[in-house]
């Protein structure tokens, strides 16, 4: 599966840059079943800015962050690095 923008979220696989767009990020999840510890998902603007970052320890990996305030706008959203797994964004 390739990275793809669907209502309200980003469903991310594969290290790019996503959309130049700025949107209102609302939370980041990262899910890898098969994570090894050390597995990493860090999402950047395209300024290089690090909005979200978790290290897997293990197998069966899931992490979450939810922006509270509404959302965030963030311009230009980047899947700088991916080891293995899939990203969230969720977006208003």
């Amino acid at each position: 599966m390739a990275n793809a923008i669907v209502q309200g979220v980003m469903i991310l696989d594969s290290v790019a840059t996503v959309t130049a767009n700025q949107y209102l990020v609302t939370g980041f999840r990262y899910v890898s079943a098969a994570a090894a510890a050390g597995d990493e998902c860090k999402i950047t603007d395209t300024a290089g800015k690090v909005w979200f970052d978790s290290v897997a320890t293990g197998a069966d990996w899931e992490d979450a962050q939810t922006i509270n305030t509404g959302g965030i706008p963030i311009a230009g959203i980047k899947v700088a690095t991916l080891t293995s797994g899939t990203c969230y964004v969720y977006f208003k």
